[in-house]
Formats: structure tokens, sequence, C-alpha cells
């Protein structure tokens, strides 16, 4: 495990164990161009769905840790789910990945999230072939 500690424009990533020495990550402005050095919507969704630890699931709901990536790009009535994960409790986390653009985008993606949880609770999920590896509770 590492800690992480942030400055302005980097991280410095610390091994807590002193087995490895700093390391400076430079930090990439969310918002900011392809082509001037940030990240696309779809690198980030790509990002979080292959590290999930990442996403600060268990800090809203304890009971959601733990996620592991399901899909991307799931297709429902209400539009396309970036990514889906599940616990191994069988609770689902419905991600949305947008980067920050202004206040307004915040209150669309609260929208957008609800009317994939509507869209979702119809069943279908439930038919989905979900293969997993979960342990059995």
């Amino acid at each position: 495990m590492s800690i992480a500690v942030e400055t302005q424009d980097y991280l410095i990533k610390l091994d807590p164990n002193g087995e490895s020495k700093p390391e400076m990550i430079r930090r990439i402005p969310l918002g900011m161009p392809t082509n001037n050095g940030g990240i696309a919507e779809s690198e980030l969704r790509d990002l979080l769905f292959r590290c999930p630890e990442a996403l600060p699931i268990a800090s809203i709901d304890p009971s959601y840790g733990d996620a592991m990536p399901v899909c991307q790009e799931l297709n429902t009535a209400a539009g396309r789910v970036d990514a889906l994960y599940l616990n191994r409790f069988g609770r689902l986390t419905v991600a949305e990945f947008k980067l920050w653009r202004n206040p307004q985008a915040r209150r669309e993606v609260i929208g957008q999230i609800l009317d994939y949880a509507q869209a979702m609770s119809g069943g279908a999920l439930a038919r989905a072939p979900l293969g997993g590896g979960f342990p059995a509770l």
C-alpha cells in the first residue's frame, strides 16, 4: 500500500513501509483538452473500470465497498451506463464518469444516474448473464 500526498500540480506517492523512494506524479487537471495533456472521459472511464479501488464507493456507503467491475457501456432504455460494478454481497454500483466542466454537469449526471437506475429496475439485469466468481455467502 502507498500513500499519496497532494500538492498543487503533483502528487507525492509515499511508501508507508519506507521500502521505496517517494515518487512525484504529475496531476492532470480535469477538463484540460486532450491535445494539451488532458484526459478524455473515455480514458477516465477505462482507467476507473480497471482500478475500481480508486473510486470512493466505500466512503459513501461501506456496504457497497470492494466493488468488482462487471461491464462498461451497458445499454439500458435510458442510455449507456459508463460502468457497472458488483460487490460480493450482490450490491450494484452504477457509475457515470464526467470531467468537471461546470456546476450544471453535476446536476445532469445525477439525473442521468437516476434514469439509469429506473431503467435497470425493470428486471433486465436479473435476466442478464453476469458471470462473476464471487464467493458463496
